[in-house]
């Protein structure tokens, strides 16, 4: 049977080891077989100093029984199995009430053994006690948003006085505009004044060429009739 994944992710527990040494050597409905290796397992063990395995009680005894039903795989498997078992333990002792995420960052993603566990709890430690408390995140998220509505309200002051800034260059160019048509009316009247001065001296100047022409002809007819006498006398 292949031994799936931890359960949390990070490190296997002294109850999922133990669940699965269960199952080594064992068969379904193994019934004599599986307590029979049950009871070899009872006596196994791997030396820490030599890494041999130990055998004690019937255990030891088995190991000359010609007709035993484990083979020296098996055996290997149950006494690592007793040692991971130890090591979950150890794990589980040290690293048990730390978070799963702060193992993560701790361990940097690497697998978690019984002889880095004191290590990892370490940086763990380390990173639990600098990590903000929910009251410094409330403070750090408060002035974030306060900073965020800061910088909108600016914002909308800055596009705020561009539009009034524009709305009063428009007035004064309408200013400008209105000013620059009523002096072009002015012009206009004062043109249209000056026309209709310019037409009624024309006619003032034609009436008096007229009676200047008149008068010269009644001169000049005077002065006919004026010799004409003359020569008739």
């Amino acid at each position: 049977m292949e031994r799936p994944g931890p359960e949390n992710g990070i490190f296997y527990t002294p109850l999922e080891i133990a669940k699965y040494n269960d199952t080594i050597g064992k068969v379904e409905a193994g019934g004599g077989k599986n307590f029979y290796t049950d009871r070899i397992d009872e006596g196994i063990s791997i030396d820490p100093n030599t890494g041999n395995i130990q055998r004690q009680g019937f255990a030891y005894w088995d190991q000359f029984n010609p007709f035993t039903s484990q083979d020296e795989a098996t055996i290997q498997k149950l006494a690592e199995g007793k040692t991971k078992y130890a090591d979950a333990v150890k794990i589980k002792g040290l690293l048990g009430d730390i978070p799963a995420d702060t193992l993560l960052e701790a361990s940097e993603g690497k697998p978690i053994t019984a002889s880095n566990a004191g290590g990892v709890r370490t940086k763990a430690s380390r990173i639990e006690r600098d990590r903000p408390t929910f009251s410094q995140r409330e403070s750090t998220n408060l002035a974030k948003a306060q900073f965020a509505e800061n910088k909108r309200q600016a914002l909308q002051a800055q596009l705020n006085y561009q539009y009034n800034l524009k709305v009063l260059e428009n007035e004064r160019e309408l200013n400008r505009a209105e000013k620059l048509e009523a002096k072009a009316d002015d012009r206009r009247d004062r043109l249209d004044l000056l026309d209709r001065q310019d037409h009624r001296y024309s006619q003032e100047m034609q009436r008096y060429d007229k009676r200047r022409q008149k008068e010269t002809i009644q001169s000049l007819i005077g002065g006919l009739a004026s010799l004409g006498a003359a020569f008739a006398m």
